[in-house]
This record gives C-alpha cells, structure tokens and sequence, in this order.
C-alpha cells in the first residue's frame, strides 16, 4: 500500500527590496552645507539580498556662515549670521542713540572693516549745546558753549561719531548766532566777543583733529566723513571773516593750535608791502612747516572794497585724511588713485566764494612723506554734492623730493595729491641705475645686431636650429629697443600697445620652420 507523505512549507522571512530612496527630514539650516555620505553595504543571511546604509552627516563652518562675536568701541556685538542685515545695539555708556553694523559676505566679516556706525552716539553735553545753539538769549550764552565745546573736545575725552558731528554743526551755526547778539554791542564788546568765540572755535576744530580721536572719526562713514570735513572747513573760514569784520584797518589777528593756524588781516591797499605781496604766514617761526601762500598785490587790488582788504589764511593738520572718502580723491589729469600728501592751506580774500584772481597766487607745500610722487596740485571743489578734490586752474610749477610749488587762478583750499606707490630714489642712485641699465641694453643690442649679421650673412650657417636664434635674437632686440624706449614713460599707454605688440611679435617668430613642418605632417 503506498504511503502518502504530506511536506509542508516551510515559512521564509519575507525580502524587502526598497525601490526609492529614504527620505530623510533635515532641520532647516543656512546655505553653503556640507553634506557628507558613507555607504556601508550589508548582506542578510537567509535572501542575500543586498541593501545599502546611508550615514548622513551635516556640518556646518562657523566661520565662513558667522560673523564672530566682538567687543569694538564699547559695545559688544554678538555672533551674526551673515546677510542677516544690520545688527542694532544701543550706544555705549554715558551716550544716547542707537550703532549698527552689517555682517555680509562668505566667508562672514563685518563691514565696513573700520568698525561699527555710531553716528548717532551722542553724549549729553553735545545733545546740550546742540539744542542750545537755536535758543540763544544773550551773548554769556554763546560764550558759555564755545567753553564746553573746547573743554568737552579735548585730546583725553571720549568723543564718538555722532559727538563730532554735534559739534561741527555747531561750530557751523555758532557764527549765525554770533551776529543777532553783535546788534546791541559797542564797539569794543563786539570785539571782544567775537575774538573769544573764533579762537573757542579753533581750539575745538583743532581738538576735533588731534590723532587722539580719529577713531570718532572712523565711527562715520566715508562720505559722512568727508562731508563734516568740508563743513568744519566753511565754519573755520566762517569764523575768520567774522574776526576780520571786526578787526581795525592795518591790523593783523594770529592765532595758532596744535593743528589749524588762522592769520586775518585787514590792509589798506595802499600800505601793502614794498615786494608788493602778501605772504602767510606773515610771521616765520610760527608754525613748524615751511607751507607758505604769496598773493600778489594786483590780485588784492582788484579784489578790494573802497581800497581795503580782508585776507583770511588758514593751514590745517590732519584734515586731510577725512577729505578723501569720495572715489577715493579723484582728479582731473588721469584715472590713476591719490591721497592727499600736504597740509590744506586756505587764503580768501574779502569773500568766503572761490573767485578768479588776476594774477595767480603761489603756494608752497610741504610733502608729508618723501616716498610718493607724481605731485599734483589740486583745490576742494565744494560744488556739486559732497566735494571733491579739482586741479583745474592749478599747475605744478616746481616739485622736488620735499616740497612742491603750486600756481593757482583762484583762491579756495588747498593740497597736494600724490601717488600712493613708487619709492622715490636720490638723483645719485637714479643717475646710477640709469647708466648701468643703458649701458648694458646699448652693449645687448649690438650684440644682437652682430648675430643676426652672422646668422644672415653665412649661406652654409642656413638650417632649422640657427633660424630659431636668428628669431629668438631679433625678438629680443624689439623688446630690449622698446623698453628702452619707454623706460620713463610708463603712464603712456601708447608704451603698454607696443609691449603687446612686441609680445605678438615674439611669440609669431619663435614658431620655427621645423616645428611648421612637423605641423604639416602631423595633418598628413
């Protein structure tokens, strides 16, 4: 009898082939990341299938996504994501207002790079004075403000942004007010009180100068500084003509601080000096600088009223270094970038206004560092938006390692800008280097000239390799002859199209006849 044998299956772990990726939920993070896979293969025992562990790791660099937290002009700002806009902090202790600075850029930095705007960081006294300007009941009140303007600015007080800007805004309107009070003053009050107040005002731009606060500078943008710049340079001249309104005829006011010198003068232009010019500064010995303005007699004589004149001179340290955040000080001669290498040196003459003068007036400057060159003479420009630095109507008559002599057909404010690259050599070195780089081109080239006569005038020296030294000497006697030719012209640009021209010269020669042929049969 047959036997029935009954097999039953036997159960199987069912196999789990994915067919699409895992999804995996990020946490929503700032771009760039980093994102890192490691695949790990494993294998099941019972199906042999295949499968595939994705490890996911994401990192992230700090610094590149960050700005780092800082402690910068007593505030401390925190670590910012970058494009997160500006970051606004209160301003620092003992002051009001509100500092912000942006953090941008990949990797993350803070900008501007001089630091925070605290423009708006004013301390109490100047928000004082600053409102007190425009309810000024008697002359003690002017007098009391020029007093805290001077004590408030000086050297070893913390002033910020917006405390430089407080205080030329009143410097600026001070005069305004100086003239209301001046209306029920004698003679001699009125004197008194507007030399008081002009020197309390040149104490404070000399003050607002000193290297002790050029971080208040700082606290401003570039374009503001240049603009508080120019406007502390109209209330100097404002001032000064303030002095001269008052000033007796034939008198002559000096008034001298670490960096503004202020001359006023009142002449008869009958009594001008038997040189028939005027010089400021009209005493030597005044100031350590040997600047110097000589205006002729025939320029005053045209510009005086009823045969009188008020002269107004005025010399500035530092200033410069804030007149120069507009394209980085433009000018007209060519596209090249300088800075401001002098002190700014001021005349006007009976007006505040720029004005043509019939003879041109002459300048002496004194460069500030000796390794700069390409001098050239320039006047503030203040028309036309914030300001700018011009030399139209001014040429370089002289200039030497030291010092550079300006002739200019107008009267304004004066500099001289130079270029910020180059060293300056003494004439001996330059006359050196001079001979010993001519001689030894004029000796290249006739060697030059002496073997392409060779490699020329000898049939049998005719082959592959001397046709290659016949091109190579003849592209170097171009270049050597060119540069030769352009070695002290290198702001020609006609100079750079004959280098280009001598490259395409060099590079078509050195191509040999054998290499063309081996060219040609290479296409064959």
């Amino acid at each position: 009898m047959p036997t029935t044998t009954t097999v039953k299956p036997t159960k199987q772990k069912p196999v789990t082939t994915p067919t699409q990726p895992h999804r995996i939920s990020l946490p929503t993070l700032p771009s760039p990341l980093i994102i890192q896979t490691t695949q790990q293969p494993e294998e099941t025992t019972d199906s042999k299938v295949k499968t595939t562990t994705v490890e996911v790791k994401v990192t992230t660099d700090r610094r590149r996504l960050y700005c780092p937290a800082v402690k910068v002009r007593d505030i401390d700002w925190p670590e910012t994501l970058t494009g997160s806009g500006n970051v606004i902090k209160q301003c620092p202790s003992g002051t009001t207002g509100e500092a912000s600075w942006d953090c941008n850029g990949s990797p993350a930095e803070w900008t501007p790079a001089s630091g925070p705007d605290l423009s708006a960081c004013k301390s109490p006294w100047v928000n004082f004075i600053t409102g007190r300007v425009d309810d000024i009941e008697d002359p003690d009140d002017i007098i009391q403000i020029s007093e805290m303007l001077v004590t408030g600015t000086e050297p070893d007080k913390k002033l910020y942004g917006g405390d430089v800007k407080g205080c030329i805004d009143v410097i600026d309107q001070l005069p305004i007010a100086l003239e209301e009070q001046l209306k029920d003053l004698n003679q001699v009050e009125r004197q008194e009180l507007v030399s008081n107040t002009a020197d309390g005002n040149l104490i404070t731009g000399s003050n607002l100068l000193s290297n002790e606060h050029n971080d208040a500078w700082l606290d401003l943008s570039p374009k503001e500084q240049t603009q508080e710049a120019a406007k502390l340079l109209n209330g100097m001249e404002t001032n000064g003509f303030l002095v001269a309104r008052e000033l007796p005829e034939g008198q002559v006011k000096t008034k001298v601080t670490d960096n503004i010198v202020m001359e006023v003068a009142v002449s008869k232009t009958s009594n001008l000096p038997d040189d028939g010019s005027v010089i400021f500064p009209g005493t030597k010995g005044i100031v350590n600088s040997s600047d110097s303005i000589v205006l002729s007699d025939v320029s005053i004589k045209a510009r005086s009223t009823n045969g009188s004149a008020k002269l107004v001179f005025l010399m500035y340290n530092n200033i410069g270094h804030f007149l120069e955040g507009i394209d980085g000080v433009g000018n007209d001669t060519n596209s090249s970038v300088k800075l401001i290498n002098s002190r700014v040196i001021s005349a006007s003459l009976n007006t505040m206004h720029s004005q043509s003068l019939v003879e041109p007036v002459i300048i002496t400057l004194e460069h500030i560092k000796n390794d700069r060159r390409n001098p050239v003479c320039s006047y503030w420009n203040a028309s036309g938006g914030s300001g700018s630095w011009s030399n139209s109507g001014c040429e370089t008559v002289e200039s030497n390692e030291t010092h550079t002599i300006c002739s200019c057909n107008h009267l304004t404010n004066f500099a001289v800008l130079m270029d910020v690259h180059g060293t300056l050599l003494p004439f001996s070195h330059h006359f050196a280097l001079s001979v010993i780089t001519y001689a030894g081109f004029m000796i290249s080239i006739i060697c030059l000239i002496l073997c392409l006569m060779t490699f020329c005038g000898f049939k049998n020296l005719q082959c592959d390799r001397n046709t290659i030294h016949k091109n190579l000497c003849f592209c170097l006697l171009v270049a050597e002859v060119l540069f030769m030719a352009g070695i002290d012209k290198t702001e020609k640009l006609i100079n750079l199209i004959f280098l280009i021209m001598a490259g395409v010269i060099m590079c078509r020669h050195t191509v040999s006849p054998a290499n063309r042929n081996n060219d040609k049969i290479n296409k064959l």
